[in-house]
């Protein structure tokens, strides 16, 4: 009985007891809608991040794609001078009393006009003179030739070219057999 007078007494069932959560603070609000408030806040605070992740995404894309285009505009405005003189040499080849040297000048000139522009876009010739480098060179034939070094330059097939220091394609070479000479270490050619 002793039990049931605790009860009598005004006590509750413990299950009747409210939650130190559901307890009101001093303002009246709940613990717990305190926080779903707070959980709320986090919600929308991570929503508005991911959007502005989602649009820095893509500005940072446009950028780019307007930057490569940009890029791409300023190359191919440097080929239009050149372009503009070969048209010239080719109707002054189809003229009645074509003189060829001027023709040859004329290519000459752009030639020299497109190596230009191609330098102005950091391209670089690469030089065929000397020893034979595998980075840069590419042997397309050798030749005997006793009086050369072997693995020595001895004329240059096709011209080969640098984009700010990295090979966009290598000089093509014959390159220089001496049979009496020891091999030479850089050249491994199999023709």
């Amino acid at each position: 009985m002793a039990s049931s007078r605790k009860r009598a007494e005004g006590d509750a069932e413990p299950s009747a007891l409210p939650s130190a959560d559901s307890q009101p603070d001093p303002a009246g609000e709940s613990k717990t809608e305190k926080r779903n408030e707070e959980l709320a806040t986090m919600q929308d605070g991570y929503l508005r991040l991911q959007a502005d992740f989602e649009n820095y995404r893509k500005r940072i894309e446009r950028t780019l794609a307007e930057s490569v285009r940009s890029s791409k505009a300023e190359l191919l405005r440097g080929f239009l001078p050149v372009v503009d003189n070969l048209a010239r040499a080719l109707e002054s080849m189809g003229a009645d009393g074509v003189d060829l040297q001027s023709v040859v000048e004329g290519v000459r000139l752009t030639h020299r006009q497109f190596m230009d522009a191609l330098k102005r876009h950091g391209v670089q010739a690469i030089e065929a003179e000397g020893q034979f480098d595998p980075r840069l060179h590419q042997v397309v034939a050798t030749v005997n030739d006793p009086e050369r070094q072997d693995g020595q330059i001895v004329d240059e097939l096709l011209k080969g070219f640098l984009f700010e220091g990295e090979v966009l394609r290598p000089t093509s070479v014959r390159v220089a057999r001496n049979e009496g000479a020891p091999p030479s270490e850089s050249l491994d050619v199999r023709v």
